[in-house]
């Protein structure tokens, strides 16, 4: 009964139970109370299973290397060839996994210079200057000599694609020869100022004729930025704009003509010179030339013609302040362009009049004394009559001269530019209405 209750197996037969030997003992743990008793005689607690004592091996002797602080152990470990393979994948991984962090290093390293140029490009362009300081008609003629907001934009809409690089000098232009990919984005560094902003600056720099120094920190930019987009801009305005000053043929110049110039059908033009003061030249040559006389200053002196309807028609190259207004009328090749029959207005100091006859040209000047101590009372009627009609062109001189860059001072580092700052001022003053209704 025992052995059916204990249910140990004979591990050489396992249909059978093992046969109990002298030797063997049912354990106390079979027992509810620990031993067999009245009133649990029978082992009852679980079956017992073949526990077996494992087999005694001989143990291996264990060698040991032992070394001092100084020595050094040259002990290889050995390992088998699965140990190796092992090791080598995971040096294989670990390789991989380097190189791959690298990557994935300078690649956070390239977008975080990314993110950090793509914030400054939206905080420059969200703070776009054109609008908070033109806010009407009448700021926009003071500040660019414009009279209207949307006859600025739409010259920046026409002007602004002629704006392809910015000249920085001979010594930083490469003789490598350069391929160019199509694309519509504009070749060279991110922008620091909006292109609107741009053209604003160059026209606030003429109208007011503030420094590059005062400019630059109106707009947040350096000065060398300032003189380079004002550079860059004067000569894509002088391409689109210098096209305002055109020589008119009569048949306009008589459609245009205000009442007050009707009595004159043969008026073509009425011209003048004016002077511009320019700073000081260090060459006693240039001193010299530039020295006017009239102004007592060191000037730049150029030939300006006006039609009677008060749009300027021609603007001659700039001369030394030395030059006469005969001189340089004859030198500019002014006359080249007066057809046979028209009529000339100028000033008394244009002592042209054999020029003039020599192509059929009417030249009219106020009458002077001509050697007399007092002019007759026909002269003086003549003289009011020339000089009435003839103080048109000083008036859109005035108006030229709005423009402060013209008022003030030129700095010498300005002088080479004079030239397309006369012609843009001017062709800004024929965006204007005329001083004469017709």
């Amino acid at each position: 009964m025992w052995l059916h209750i204990l249910g140990r197996p004979d591990p050489n037969n396992d249909s059978n139970f093992l046969e109990p030997s002298r030797g063997h003992r049912v354990c106390s743990f079979h027992f509810i109370d620990g031993e067999p008793t009245e009133a649990h005689p029978f082992p009852s607690v679980g079956k017992a299973t073949c526990n077996t004592s494992p087999t005694r091996k001989r143990k291996l002797e264990e060698e040991e290397d032992h070394c001092t602080g100084n020595q050094k152990s040259n002990h290889v470990p050995k390992f088998s060839t699965a140990s190796k393979f092992v090791i080598y994948m995971l040096v294989s991984l670990i390789k991989s996994f380097k190189s791959q962090n690298k990557e994935l290093n300078n690649e956070v390293k390239d977008l975080q210079t990314e993110i950090l140029d793509l914030k400054k490009r939206i905080t420059n362009y969200s703070e776009i200057k054109c609008a908070n300081i033109l806010k009407s008609d009448n700021d926009a003629l003071f500040f660019t000599g414009i009279h209207s907001i949307c006859l600025f934009h739409t010259l920046h809409k026409f002007i602004s694609p002629f704006v392809h690089r910015r000249w920085r000098g001979l010594k930083v232009v490469s003789t490598k020869v350069k391929r160019f990919l199509v694309y519509n984005k504009k070749p060279g560094p991110i922008r620091k100022l909006h292109s609107v902003d741009e053209f604003l600056l160059v026209l606030i720099r003429l109208r007011l004729g503030l420094s590059l120094n005062d400019l630059a920190k109106r707009f947040g930019i350096s000065i060398a930025l300032t003189s380079r987009i004002f550079n860059c801009w004067l000569s894509a305005m002088n391409q689109v704009l210098g096209k305002f000053i055109y020589w008119a043929p009569k048949e306009q110049i008589a459609a245009t003509k205000p009442s007050r110039f009707k009595h004159l059908p043969d008026i073509r033009c009425i011209i003048d010179c004016s002077e511009i003061f320019i700073q000081t030249p260090k060459d006693p040559f240039l001193q010299s030339v530039t020295w006017s006389d009239y102004k007592h200053h060191n000037t730049a002196k150029f030939l300006i013609a006006v039609a009677p309807n008060s749009c300027i028609t021609y603007i001659s190259p700039m001369y030394g302040g030395r030059a006469s207004d005969k001189g340089l009328t004859l030198d500019c090749g002014f006359l080249d362009k007066l057809d046979p029959y028209d009529m000339l207005q100028a000033d008394k100091g244009f002592i042209i009049h054999d020029e003039c006859a020599a192509r059929f040209v009417t030249l009219q000047v106020p009458p002077g004394k001509r050697g007399e101590t007092q002019m007759s009372s026909a002269a003086v009627n003549k003289t009011k009559k020339v000089a009435n009609l003839r103080i048109l062109v000083e008036q859109v001189i005035r108006r030229l001269k709005i423009f402060n860059i013209l008022k003030n001072e030129v700095p010498v580092s300005l002088i080479p530019s004079l030239d397309k700052i006369v012609r843009v001022c001017a062709a800004l003053c024929n965006l204007r209405k005329p001083i004469y209704s017709t």
